[in-house]
């Protein structure tokens, strides 16, 4: 994960990752923009990355039907919004991260969730059902 804003690099910010209403993880990020968190499989997660002056970004994570061993590494930049910025492209500000079994990785999402049944539409008419 790298941390940004227009000017670049933001250091000093922080991942809170929660599991249901728990927090489970609280870190700040490295200067690198680097970070390691163990999640468990067929799970959901929130994440929410902070930084002092800046709009919040959360990211509803799900390591739902994942295998036990496909990866389990995600790179994903984090854009961060000045709060005095007039132009806040709030569609990047909560977006949501699933596994995509058939292409065995993760994929973003900002609005739509439907992908799984879209890619077994699309799967049924490959096949001519």
């Amino acid at each position: 994960m790298q941390v940004s804003s227009k000017f670049g690099l933001l250091t000093n910010s922080t991942i809170f990752v929660y599991e249901k209403d728990s927090l489970i993880f609280a870190s700040k990020i490295q200067q690198t923009g680097d970070i390691l968190i163990d999640l468990e499989r067929e799970k959901n997660y929130k994440l929410v990355v902070s930084n002092p002056g800046h709009v919040s970004v959360t990211a509803l994570l799900s390591t739902e039907k994942m295998a036990m061993d496909q990866v389990k590494s995600l790179y994903f930049p984090i854009r961060l919004y000045n709060v005095r910025d007039l132009n806040i492209d709030y569609s990047n500000v909560v977006f949501k991260i699933k596994w995509n079994p058939y292409l065995e990785r993760f994929e973003t999402f900002q609005q739509n969730m439907g992908w799984i049944e879209e890619m077994l539409e699309l799967e049924k008419k490959k096949e001519g059902k």
